[in-house]
């Protein structure tokens, strides 16, 4: 039988040039494996061995063997290969300024975004049906507690998820620096969960965050875009979203459709509780008065 190709990666011979030219040699479990990863090729750097042989239904001896037959050593070439494929660069402002400058007309701008935009969504309802979705829901709701972090442009929407899911559950709580020890990590019952928003490369203080949470031995999730290359190296499972767009600053709409979602497998998983709760925080309410 003809071998695949040993050869590194390079610009003309790619991962997903690989896995289509050498589909005639692959076995019923390669050709999943194949086809899982033409079809989530933005999610790789973020996965590992195991989260992909999950998914597809196989073990992680056989992605092993799978990537090398396709010329790869392990996933830690494939990830460093589509990590430089996806990096887009600088993203100082001046960039998006000479980027915004040289765009063509308005309505070609908007309607490449609205594209990528809807692309994005789609991929956010997928991961609604990842092995990894699951594990995520279930933690979040049975949990001791729930750390919530994001910061800098991840300010806002960790804020948004944390004031929602504190209707939903006790034992919220959100990390940020104005104690300058970050004593919530330690002082979270072991077994607790961060959900961490981050984007960009924004991620020196996020890292370490993550990193002191796992050591804590807390259930560490990211949710990031596919350029915090780091992702999956200090967290337990990574949820990734698209934020490309054509207009002058990154779209956030994937992120708050995926803490939605989010929410709502909460909701259904906590669905015999939240009423009971519901009602005291309505009583709380009603004595404050900040709602009417």
């Amino acid at each position: 039988m003809k071998k695949a190709s040993e050869n590194p990666a390079s610009g003309e011979d790619s991962l997903q040039a690989r896995l289509q030219r050498n589909v005639p040699l692959f076995t019923r479990a390669e050709r999943a494996l194949a086809s899982y990863m033409l079809s989530n090729i933005e999610r790789i750097p973020f996965e590992t061995a195991s989260s992909i042989a999950d998914t597809v239904g196989t073990s992680k001896m056989t992605v092993s063997r799978f990537l090398r037959k396709n010329g790869y050593q392990g996933l830690a070439e494939v990830r460093r290969e589509l990590r430089r494929k996806f990096a887009i660069g600088n993203y100082q402002v001046s960039n998006r300024v000479d980027r915004f400058l040289k765009a063509k007309s308005q309505d070609d701008k908007l309607r490449v975004t609205l594209d990528l935009e809807i692309e994005a969504l789609v991929k956010v309802y997928e991961l609604v049906v990842t092995p990894q979705w699951d594990r995520i829901v279930e933690a979040v709701g049975s949990a001791p507690e729930v750390l919530v972090a994001g910061f800098q442009m991840m300010d806002g929407i960790a804020s948004i998820f944390e004031i929602r899911l504190q209707l939903l559950r006790p034992g919220v709580r959100r990390i940020d620096t104005r104690n300058g020890s970050l004593a919530e990590i330690h002082d979270a019952p072991r077994g607790s969960v961060l959900i961490l928003f981050e984007m960009r490369r924004y991620g020196a203080l996020s890292k370490k965050i993550a990193q002191s949470a796992r050591e804590h031995g807390h259930y560490v999730v990211m949710i990031s875009d596919p350029h915090c290359g780091w992702s999956s190296d200090v967290s337990d499972d990574v949820l990734l979203v698209s934020t490309e767009t054509r207009l002058f600053w990154d779209s956030q709409a994937a992120f708050l459709s995926l803490t939605n979602l989010l929410l709502d497998g909460v909701a259904q998983k906590l669905k015999g509780s939240i009423a009971t709760r519901a009602k005291a925080l309505d009583a709380m309410v009603n004595q404050f008065g900040l709602l009417t």
